[in-house]
């Protein structure tokens, strides 16, 4: 039996969506952590274990920023990081916990200020989500100097 040039061609096509999608990392549900919102806002926190870092990884491409949170001068990662996001006018965006080292957000595209803390140390950056693509910032934490 014989295929027509359309037959083939759409054979072709799924064939080549197949082959694509195998080289892309579906999320594993059981490992991804619990979606949460505040204020509209949605994120994603945890990052803990090879398996819920391989899940959130697996969806960052949902996500316009991702923020990942280390101390200074430890080459740990920091996990149970008070946040604080604000927007260009100072309005409170987003306050959470991020319960693991990463914390992956939903916001619209705009310019943003990033405050962390955890213990006797803090860190903040500003931060621009652009309309495309995910934006990665790590934000370190080191103990505020005296004097």
């Amino acid at each position: 039996m014989k295929c027509s040039p359309k037959h083939r061609f759409i054979a072709a096509m799924i064939a080549g969506s197949l082959m694509a999608s195998a080289n892309v990392p579906a999320a594993d549900e059981e490992f991804l952590p619990e979606l949460r919102s505040q204020n509209g806002v949605i994120y994603l926190s945890g990052g803990v274990g090879l398996d819920e870092r391989e899940a959130m990884q697996a969806v960052r491409n949902e996500y316009s920023l991702w923020l990942t949170f280390a101390q200074t001068g430890v080459t740990a990662y920091s996990s149970d990081t008070e946040v604080a996001i604000r927007d260009s006018k100072g309005a409170l965006v987003l306050e959470a916990t991020a319960e693991g080292p990463w914390l992956m957000i939903k916001l619209p595209p705009g310019r943003y200020r990033v405050t962390a803390r955890q213990d006797e140390t803090s860190g903040s950056h500003n931060v621009t989500v652009n309309v495309k693509g995910v934006t990665r910032q790590v934000v370190r934490l080191q103990e505020k100097r005296q004097g």
